[in-house]
């Protein structure tokens, strides 16, 4: 009987050692849980912040690269030898032998209800250039695939000495002012 005394009493002792040291742990283990699980949701929130912050400073690069863009395709001022220059070196990389170009900076049209806008001026560039027909092609196809904005107004084939023909051209080109 002593024995099962004994045994009765240790069982309790286990028991009251168990639940005082082993409680604490496990209460002090589930505060670590729920630390590191706010570490990560904190953690988590700074990264998909910092992927916004960084989506941010790439949406403003490409707003720079845009405004660029804008700027070469309507530049700034009536820059008659550039677009000259400009129209005869795609005329030139076309094939195309340019014989005469003459230029006609257009008057704006004054627009006074957009004041948060520039107002945009027209050139409108006329260039007599020989070659064959694939040239020309080709000519039409390198303006249309130009930076700058250019229409296409007029087009008039002529025959030429020796087979060949005779382009006029007439071109407008658009510029902010």
């Amino acid at each position: 009987m002593l024995s099962l005394l004994i045994a009765v009493v240790l069982l309790l002792l286990s028991l009251y050692l168990f639940s005082s040291f082993v409680k604490p742990t496990f209460i002090s283990v589930r505060g670590l849980r729920e630390q590191a699980a706010s570490a990560e949701s904190h953690l988590q929130a700074q990264q998909e912040a910092r992927a916004a912050i960084d989506k941010l400073y790439a949406d403003s690069q490409n707003a720079a690269n845009i405004e660029g863009l804008l700027a070469a395709s309507l530049p700034s001022g009536a820059d008659v030898p550039g677009a000259v220059h400009q129209i005869q070196a795609l005329a030139r990389l076309a094939g195309l032998g340019v014989r005469s170009v003459a230029v006609e900076v257009k008057a704006t049209q004054d627009r006074a209800t957009q004041t948060f806008t520039k107002q945009v001026g027209e050139m409108e560039i006329s260039m007599k250039a020989a070659g064959g027909y694939e040239s020309m092609k080709r000519f039409l196809t390198i303006l249309e695939s130009n930076i700058t904005v250019m229409d296409l107004t007029s087009l008039k084939v002529a025959g030429g000495p020796g087979g060949g023909e005779i382009y006029n051209f007439v071109i407008t080109t658009y510029y902010q002012e």
